[in-house]
Protein backbone atom coordinates (compact mmCIF):
# COMPACT_ATOMS: atom_id res chain seq x y z
CA UNK A 1 0.00 0.00 0.00
CA UNK A 2 1.16 3.49 -0.62
CA UNK A 3 1.79 6.32 1.49
CA UNK A 4 -0.79 8.45 1.91
CA UNK A 5 0.25 11.93 3.33
CA UNK A 6 -2.49 14.23 3.87
CA UNK A 7 -1.24 18.33 3.77
CA UNK A 8 -0.68 21.46 1.21
CA UNK A 9 1.50 21.52 -1.30
CA UNK A 10 2.36 25.53 0.30
CA UNK A 11 2.66 24.31 3.60
CA UNK A 12 6.23 23.93 5.45
CA UNK A 13 5.70 20.82 7.23
CA UNK A 14 4.46 18.88 4.56
CA UNK A 15 7.02 20.27 2.16
CA UNK A 16 9.87 18.26 5.24
CA UNK A 17 7.54 15.23 4.71
CA UNK A 18 7.60 15.19 1.11
CA UNK A 19 11.14 16.31 1.15
CA UNK A 20 11.91 13.12 2.97
CA UNK A 21 9.69 10.51 0.71
CA UNK A 22 11.94 12.25 -1.95
CA UNK A 23 15.09 11.58 -0.61
CA UNK A 24 14.23 8.09 0.36
CA UNK A 25 12.78 7.60 -3.09
CA UNK A 26 9.48 6.34 -1.88
CA UNK A 27 6.03 6.73 -3.46
CA UNK A 28 3.13 8.57 -2.02
CA UNK A 29 -0.44 10.08 -2.22
CA UNK A 30 -0.80 13.79 -1.76
CA UNK A 31 -3.89 13.54 0.20
CA UNK A 32 -4.76 17.57 -0.63
CA UNK A 33 -6.27 19.40 2.89
CA UNK A 34 -8.36 21.86 1.60
CA UNK A 35 -7.88 25.42 3.84
CA UNK A 36 -10.46 27.05 2.04
CA UNK A 37 -12.93 25.65 3.27
CA UNK A 38 -11.63 24.58 6.97
CA UNK A 39 -10.77 21.09 6.17
CA UNK A 40 -8.29 20.69 8.44
CA UNK A 41 -10.40 22.22 11.50
CA UNK A 42 -13.49 19.55 10.36
CA UNK A 43 -14.53 17.33 13.26
CA UNK A 44 -13.78 14.02 10.92
CA UNK A 45 -10.82 15.38 9.95
CA UNK A 46 -10.05 16.15 13.62
CA UNK A 47 -11.53 13.25 14.95
CA UNK A 48 -9.39 10.64 12.45
CA UNK A 49 -6.43 12.28 11.47
CA UNK A 50 -4.84 15.23 13.32
CA UNK A 51 -6.63 16.53 16.88
CA UNK A 52 -5.07 19.68 16.56
CA UNK A 53 -6.40 20.54 12.85
CA UNK A 54 -2.86 20.95 11.61
CA UNK A 55 -1.02 19.47 8.50
CA UNK A 56 0.92 16.79 7.41
CA UNK A 57 -0.51 13.67 8.48
CA UNK A 58 0.65 10.57 7.47
CA UNK A 59 -1.33 7.28 6.64
CA UNK A 60 0.49 3.94 6.41
CA UNK A 61 -2.18 0.86 6.42
CA UNK A 62 -4.04 2.38 8.89
CA UNK A 63 -0.93 3.83 11.16
CA UNK A 64 -1.72 7.44 12.00
CA UNK A 65 1.32 9.38 12.18
CA UNK A 66 0.91 13.81 12.59
CA UNK A 67 4.14 16.12 13.31
CA UNK A 68 6.10 16.49 10.46
CA UNK A 69 9.32 15.74 12.16
CA UNK A 70 8.31 13.30 14.00
CA UNK A 71 6.66 11.51 10.51
CA UNK A 72 10.22 12.50 8.45
CA UNK A 73 11.91 9.92 11.19
CA UNK A 74 9.78 7.55 10.54
CA UNK A 75 10.08 7.56 6.83
CA UNK A 76 14.08 7.27 7.77
CA UNK A 77 13.47 4.83 10.15
CA UNK A 78 11.11 2.22 7.94
CA UNK A 79 13.01 2.95 4.23
CA UNK A 80 16.31 3.01 5.99
CA UNK A 81 17.88 0.64 3.24
CA UNK A 82 17.19 2.49 0.20
CA UNK A 83 17.83 6.61 -1.18
CA UNK A 84 19.53 8.84 1.01
CA UNK A 85 20.62 8.18 4.53
CA UNK A 86 18.79 10.62 6.55
CA UNK A 87 20.05 10.10 10.10
CA UNK A 88 23.40 9.52 11.53
CA UNK A 89 24.45 5.22 12.53
CA UNK A 90 23.24 4.15 15.36
CA UNK A 91 26.83 3.86 16.27
CA UNK A 92 28.36 7.12 15.50
CA UNK A 93 27.49 9.10 19.19
CA UNK A 94 28.57 12.06 17.87
CA UNK A 95 26.98 12.34 14.97
CA UNK A 96 23.85 11.70 16.62
CA UNK A 97 24.77 14.09 19.56
CA UNK A 98 25.05 16.75 17.09
CA UNK A 99 21.72 15.71 14.94
CA UNK A 100 19.56 16.06 18.19
CA UNK A 101 21.43 19.26 19.13
CA UNK A 102 20.09 20.70 16.12
CA UNK A 103 16.79 19.31 16.22
CA UNK A 104 16.01 20.07 19.60
CA UNK A 105 17.50 23.56 19.05
CA UNK A 106 15.27 23.77 16.00
CA UNK A 107 12.05 22.67 17.86
CA UNK A 108 12.48 25.13 20.53
CA UNK A 109 12.58 28.03 18.10
CA UNK A 110 15.89 28.61 18.04
CA UNK A 111 18.42 29.35 15.25
CA UNK A 112 18.91 25.93 14.02
CA UNK A 113 22.61 25.61 14.29
CA UNK A 114 22.96 24.48 10.95
CA UNK A 115 21.98 28.13 9.93
CA UNK A 116 24.35 29.24 12.96
CA UNK A 117 26.70 27.21 10.92
CA UNK A 118 26.21 28.65 7.50
CA UNK A 119 26.69 32.15 8.62
CA UNK A 120 30.22 30.94 10.52
CA UNK A 121 30.93 30.55 6.60
CA UNK A 122 29.62 32.88 5.05
CA UNK A 123 31.73 35.44 7.56
CA UNK A 124 35.01 33.08 6.78
CA UNK A 125 34.66 33.42 3.65
CA UNK A 126 34.52 37.31 4.08
CA UNK A 127 37.72 37.34 6.05
CA UNK A 128 41.14 36.03 3.97
CA UNK A 129 43.04 36.26 7.06
CA UNK A 130 40.79 34.20 9.61
CA UNK A 131 40.83 31.73 7.06
CA UNK A 132 44.20 31.73 7.25
CA UNK A 133 44.57 31.60 10.93
CA UNK A 134 42.02 28.78 11.20
CA UNK A 135 44.16 26.76 8.45
CA UNK A 136 41.21 26.54 5.86
CA UNK A 137 42.05 26.38 2.41
CA UNK A 138 41.27 29.69 0.05
CA UNK A 139 39.04 29.26 -2.42
CA UNK A 140 39.87 30.57 -6.09
CA UNK A 141 36.68 32.28 -7.87
CA UNK A 142 35.99 34.60 -10.91
CA UNK A 143 36.28 37.31 -8.26
CA UNK A 144 39.49 36.03 -7.11
CA UNK A 145 40.41 34.42 -3.85
CA UNK A 146 37.11 33.85 -1.45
Amino acid sequence: MVLKIHGARGSTCTQRVLTALYEKDVPYELVTVDFKVGEHKSEKYMSTKQPFGKVPVLEDDGFILFESRAIAKYIAKKYAGQGTPLLPADNDLKAYGLFEQVRISDQEGEEPAADQSMSRRAQLRSSTSIRQHLKLPLRRSSRGID
